[in-house]
């Protein structure tokens, strides 16, 4: 199934790395700018979590039809 993020909420808290706001910011549009292929949900966040290396905190997302 392919996903559209809508909105995402990262863990950006970390010992060894400090993003400023606007680096932040641009993960976050990366992820909402495309769709993502995935089984389910959780799978979903796994993905995204690999992709960008942060903890997904909260997600919303719609289905995209093809």
């Amino acid at each position: 199934m392919l996903y559209k993020v809508t909105s995402i909420e990262f863990d950006f808290t970390s010992d060894d790395d400090s993003l400023t706001p606007e680096e932040q910011q641009d993960i976050v549009t990366s992820v909402c700018s495309g769709d993502w292929d995935a089984d389910n949900v959780g799978d979903l966040v796994e993905c995204i979590t690999d992709e960008t290396g942060w903890c997904v905190q909260n997600i919303t997302y719609k289905l995209v039809n093809i």
